[in-house]
């Protein structure tokens, strides 16, 4: 092998590198510090699992791989042509992802030593797959076109590579936000991801230190879309063995190893006091400099911010907001003999009761407010009713609103009513948020969900218990 043929060989190694190069930049413009964006709907499947993100990072290095070497080994004629072509095609992957590992090692700070673990990381699996694919070149033989029909491939796949990017760029018939790729797809995605239980340890923790759950639930969204189920487990395992800057679904910054239950109980405590609803005149909406600064302290980079706060201001949409009514009801929450109804509100208590049993009634009042008087609550709903009616308590007066529940699920809330202030009934039940929390099987059901893998989603109760059992 002569001069020629070795400058040959790095040439045809050199083409293939830049066609991974463009593989790879199609899917997520930066690359290689991230392979999967939020936008784009194909990187989001190909990272949901360990062997979706193998596959996605491996086969197509290996295809080139096999391919560049085989090609030069039928040009030049000598075995040492294929090694050359091959490693070319590879090395300067394996390069980039080195120096991105040498570059956060040097800068030091927090989140590096995850992160440069999964640069080191990339960077073998690179060189893994290219010395794998090597020998592999052989047994693909057959399936790799001879040089000449390989180029007049090229030539045609070019062509049409122009032509239909060409025709996407005028007929766009998706737009990259589409909606259902957007916020609320991300939400729905991470409470598969995460487990419904995990979003409930998030709300009532939030609760009882007084955090914004809308907030506390959009961080945990934006987290989990970064780093799914199986890339948790692996930073918990790692994290056995060598000291982790921040580990669990909300990245809690630590050395020691925490479950996703571990990581909600502490991130959302370090959370306390943090909201970004903010009452205006038009209702309520969502603040993005509270956004900025809570998010800003565990990731600093704006489309995260960014993400954040879309997050939190798709969560706010999906909630009601009755007209007069001190607070914004966020959802229905349905346990296994229960329904309990969650929400946020300025009021001293919040009661509820079926209107046509106002006698007994659930009451629950706040056990930490934010600097503006906000609170989150979760409280008890009758069991077999679809209409009932929730009053606040301000130092106005009492504001009725009528809630209609189709199914156990919130389906609409009419406006708000002054009733005159009155003391509450002997038989009635006045519960604090402590109250709520040690309802009973609240926490082993937690527990049990966790532990079985469970999301969290218990059985329906709508029609286990008769209108004159609740």
């Amino acid at each position: 092998m002569n001069w020629a043929d070795l400058a040959g060989s790095v040439a045809l190694g050199l083409a293939g590198a830049l066609v991974l190069w463009g593989c790879y930049r199609a899917v997520e413009t930066k690359w290689p510090d991230r392979y999967a964006g939020m936008t784009q709907t194909f990187a989001l499947r190909a990272r949901q699992t360990l062997g979706r993100f193998v596959t996605f990072r491996c086969l197509p290095t290996a295809l080139v791989v096999v391919i560049v070497s085989l090609t030069c080994e039928r040009l030049v004629g000598a075995p040492g042509a294929a090694v050359i072509g091959g490693a070319v095609a590879a090395l300067p992957s394996v390069l980039v992802h080195g120096y991105v590992f040498a570059r956060s090692m040097v800068r030091g700070g927090d989140h590096t030593v995850n992160y440069g673990i999964f640069q080191l990381a990339m960077a073998l699996m690179i060189a893994i797959t290219a010395l794998a694919a090597l020998p592999a070149r052989v047994l693909l033989a057959p399936l790799v076109p001879q040089p000449e029909v390989l180029l007049d491939s090229i030539w045609a796949a070019l062509i049409a590579v122009g032509i239909g990017g060409a025709a996407v760029a005028v007929l766009r018939p998706r737009p990259p936000d589409a909606p259902e790729f957007g916020p609320r797809y991300w939400i729905d995605r991470a409470k598969r991801d995460a487990g419904v239980a995990i979003f409930d340890r998030a709300f009532e923790v939030s609760r009882d230190r007084g955090a914004d759950p809308l907030l506390v639930w959009a961080r945990l969204v934006g987290e989990v879309m970064q780093r799914p189920r199986w890339m948790r487990w692996l930073e918990f395992q790692l994290a056995r063995w060598r000291p982790a800057t921040s580990v669990g679904v909300l990245q809690v910054p630590g050395s020691e190893a925490k479950t996703d239950i571990d990581s909600v109980d502490v991130g959302v405590s370090q959370m306390a006091g943090r909201w970004a609803l903010v009452a205006t005149e038009y209702g309520y909406a969502t603040d993005y400099n509270s956004i900025w600064t809570t998010a800003t302290e565990w990731n600093a980079e704006a489309d995260y911010v960014d993400r954040v706060y879309s997050i939190h201001a798709e969560l706010l949409s999906g909630c009601s907001e009755p007209s007069g009514w001190p607070g914004v009801l966020i959802e229905t929450r349905r346990y296994p003999r229960r329904i309990a109804l969650r929400g946020i509100t300025s009021a001293d208590r919040v009661a509820c009761a079926d209107p046509s049993r106002p006698d007994r009634q659930t009451e629950v009042s706040p056990s930490r407010r934010s600097d503006d008087g906000l609170w989150a609550f979760e409280i008890d709903v009758p069991l077999g009713v679809s209409t009932l009616e929730l009053t606040a308590h301000t130092e106005a007066g009492v504001l009725a609103t009528q809630v209609v529940l189709s199914r156990g699920e919130l389906s609409w809330a009419g406006p708000a009513e002054i009733r005159p202030t009155t003391q509450p009934r002997s038989d009635s039940w006045t519960m604090t948020n402590a109250d709520a929390a040690a309802l009973p099987g609240a926490s082993d059901r937690l527990r049990l969900a966790t532990d079985s893998g469970s999301d969290g989603d218990e059985t329906d109760p709508l029609g286990e218990l008769e209108p004159s059992q609740s």
